[in-house]
């Protein structure tokens, strides 16, 4: 039984750390069962229910503090979801008692930092934040790759906050670029891409993240930019290839924009659009036959895209 709890405590840390908040449910429901008294168990069970927006998660967080007052676990967890309601006050409180009954745990320092932030505090909130630094001096990154975990489920707003946090902490730009652009706030995310180069200039991901951004202002010009700047740091990136390609053949210029789809197809041949953009371009040249087999690959590898359908009226046409 111990070895069973051990397992299912160390799943539910990595899930957490992960982002993977549905898969830390499963998880923290059979911690309950193992242990319907505990606290720990039923704060983790009500930290993913409140994160994936079941308000009965509360209930988990309150009902582990009174199991144990002095959990640790059940006050971080409660000053998370209070903060997330815009519960400051409560946050506040929260965040001080976890601090209160466990001053080496660099997260609960971090959290009481937000919320003292939120509340105005800000020499509070810079003091905490120095603190969660000299206890854990890896939680920035393990909070930007939390922020990037929750995002990839489409937990943007909880994605924001960690992010955010992690950037109060340290430099975790990148990955608020990227979530900032999957929230479509283009300036913003221009702006933390930015900031990210300004750090780590030689990260092909972060002339990526600015180019999309820049691509969907309509901003070809820097977007071409972003996208040669990550070709030249990443010769192999078979995205900035197509993308760069994708911006030059909006501009007119097909030559150069056939010559990045088929280095992107070279370098991934299972990049479907570089096979449909190519197909324009072919058409375009006269070469039918090419075009064609092109327009068919495509179809093989995303048979289910948006694109599809208007794909195979032209393959018929192409027929006739």
């Amino acid at each position: 039984m111990d070895d069973e709890r051990k397992s299912i405590s160390l799943s539910i840390y990595k899930c957490f750390w992960r982002g993977d908040m549905a898969t830390m449910l499963k998880r923290a429901k059979e911690a309950v069962a193992l242990e319907p008294e505990g606290a720990v168990a039923r704060a983790c069970r009500g930290a993913a229910r409140a994160a994936l927006g079941d308000p009965g998660g509360m209930d988990d967080i309150a009902r582990a503090s009174a199991l144990d007052p002095d959990s640790a676990v059940a006050r971080l967890f409660s000053c998370s979801a209070r903060m997330a309601k815009g519960d400051l006050e409560g946050a506040l409180r929260d965040g001080t008692r976890a601090v209160e009954l466990d001053a080496k745990c660099g997260l609960a320092w971090a959290r009481r930092a937000s919320a003292r932030e939120k509340s105005k505090d800000l020499a509070g909130a810079k003091a905490d934040r120095a603190r969660a630094l000299e206890l854990d001096h890896r939680l920035p990154a393990k909070l930007a790759r939390r922020a990037e975990g929750l995002a990839a489920q489409l937990d943007l707003d909880g994605a924001l906050h960690e992010a955010t946090l992690a950037i109060d902490l340290d430099a975790a730009w990148g990955a608020r670029s990227r979530i900032r652009l999957a929230r479509s706030e283009l300036d913003l995310a221009i702006a933390d891409a930015t900031s990210a180069l300004e750090l780590q200039p030689d990260q092909a991901l972060h002339y990526m993240t600015r180019g999309y951004a820049h691509l969907l202002r309509d901003e070809h010009d820097e977007a071409i930019a972003d996208y040669q700047k990550a070709i030249d740091l990443d010769p192999k990136n078979a995205p900035a290839h197509y993308y760069r390609g994708y911006l030059l053949m909006a501009l007119g210029e097909t030559g150069p924009a056939r010559a990045d789809f088929t280095r992107a197809i070279e370098l991934d041949p299972g990049h479907a659009l570089s096979y449909k953009d190519r197909a324009e371009i072919l058409a375009i040249e006269g070469k039918e036959s090419e075009s064609l087999a092109d327009y068919q690959r495509f179809l093989t590898l995303a048979p289910d895209s948006s694109y599809a359908p208007t794909v195979r009226d032209l393959i018929k046409e192409k027929k006739r």
